[in-house]
């Protein structure tokens, strides 16, 4: 993904960039496909990446399986959003401890204009454990992340559910 792909993101445009940064495909294809069919949303075509369009806005998003891809994303091309999908890992604490150095590293560039807005940082958790859940969302609060969103947790649900 280089800045030259087929989206073109200037000011006032539909179309915006969403940097997934999940555990695999499965849960990935999921996300979206249970976002394909809320209110008011549609696919729309896209010449790489799954995009939607939802409320006058169209979203493209770009899956990276591990925190290195999601540095090289975001030095490499501009993204409007980083999901980070912390739901449903089987290494949760590895996983938790890749998206603290990512973190880090987005908030401790030395050239000031290189750090990215932790406002536009959304993460999504889920598991078994609520009090490490609950824990981690503190956390993830104290560093700046202004929006983490829960999904309840179901023994019976796959895996990968969304």
């Amino acid at each position: 993904m280089t800045r030259d792909d087929p989206c073109q993101y200037e000011p006032g445009n539909l179309r915006k960039r969403v940097l997934y940064v999940g555990s695999g495909l499965r849960c990935f294809e999921s996300l979206v496909d249970d976002m394909a069919v809320g209110p008011r949303t549609e696919r729309v075509r896209s010449e790489t990446y799954p995009a939607l369009r939802t409320r006058g806005r169209e979203l493209e998003f770009v899956p990276v399986w591990n925190t290195l891809g999601a540095t090289d994303a975001l030095r490499s091309a501009y993204v409007n959003l980083l999901l980070v999908d912390l739901r449903w890992s089987e290494d949760f604490e590895n996983r938790a401890a890749e998206i603290r150095q990512l973190l880090k590293e987005l908030d401790h560039d030395e050239d000031i204009e290189l750090r990215y807005g932790f406002h536009r940082i959304v993460v999504l958790v889920s598991g078994p454990d609520t009090h490490r859940i609950d824990d981690l969302i503190i956390e993830l609060g104290a560093v700046g992340v202004r929006y983490v969103l829960r999904q309840d947790f179901h023994e019976d649900r796959p895996a990968w559910s969304s």
